[in-house]
């Protein structure tokens, strides 16, 4: 059974439609029918949910391969237009947790609190974590659940560095060193040198040189000899000094340097501990 409304509505469509006015389109309410058009009550406003970080931190624990990440975050998250809230946290790309909004916040005495606490990759890399959070269909309004994201926070996780145990200047082109490597994992090792060259011809010059070299990774962990390679150039009298940084490469990213430094006296090299890395 129609309203009354309706067919008031279509004999006043109707009596425009032969005054030559615009005709609207019957909205065929029905009984009981909860639409607004239908009811005459105001269509609703939808305001999106609101959520609030107030902290979070990033807590580095453990040592070497057994390094471990905890991330905390609080805040708050509420829907304008009532109902709760419902938040996913993202790292890299996979959902690690997920749950309602609902602690109770004492500052504003009101149950909208999220307090997490989330155990994510310690993996050498770049990382990225991410809360997403939308209205629930409650029948509150908006009844989709849009989507939204507070800023992402990112942090990166360096490779452990080798540990230097002793070094060698074997020949003027090759250092080696014996070296422990911490790694499991690592892509290889980015050995950076900085030295300069005395040369005689055509007249007694220094030049600085700073050299980059990637050498392959090492499988597993444990002890091993690195050999680096230098190139001499041609009518090198005496490389006066060398700082060489060690490097592992994993995930993307260089771990610290392990730096060593020579320099010589009466063209003997001396090993000693590097003052920076180049």
């Amino acid at each position: 059974m129609r309203r009354t409304l309706a067919g008031t509505a279509a004999a006043v469509v109707g009596m425009l439609a032969a005054a030559g006015g615009p005709a609207a389109a019957d909205p065929g309410c029905e009984l009981n029918d909860p639409r607004p058009i239908c009811t005459g009550d105001p269509v609703p406003t939808e305001k999106p949910p609101v959520a609030v970080l107030e902290s979070q931190d990033l807590v580095a624990g453990g040592s070497g391969e057994a390094r471990t990440r905890i991330w905390r975050a609080k805040g708050y998250m509420y829907d304008p237009n009532g109902g709760p809230v419902w938040y996913k946290v993202w790292v890299d790309g996979v959902v690690e947790t997920s749950g309602y909004a609902n602690q109770y916040h004492a500052a504003r005495g009101k149950y909208d609190a999220f307090d997490l606490t989330v155990g994510v990759p310690a993996t050498p890399g770049n990382h990225t974590i991410r809360i997403q959070y939308f209205n629930v269909a409650d029948g509150t309004d908006p009844n989709a659940p849009p989507l939204y994201a507070l800023a992402p926070y990112t942090y990166q996780v360096k490779p452990l560095p080798l540990i230097v145990e002793t070094a060698a200047f074997p020949s003027p082109g090759t250092f080696t060193f014996t070296v422990i490597d911490q790694s499991n994992h690592e892509t290889g090792f980015r050995v950076g040198l900085a030295y300069t060259e005395t040369f005689s011809y055509p007249k007694h010059t220094w030049v600085d040189r700073t050299v980059s070299l990637d050498l392959p990774p090492h499988p597993g962990t444990g002890r091993f000899t690195l050999t680096v390679p230098l190139e001499r150039n041609a009518g090198v009298e005496l490389t006066s000094y060398h700082i060489v940084s060690l490097r592992t490469k994993e995930g993307g990213v260089l771990s610290d340097a392990a730096t060593t430094f020579w320099y010589y006296w009466d063209s003997v090299p001396v090993h000693t501990p590097a003052p920076s890395a180049p």
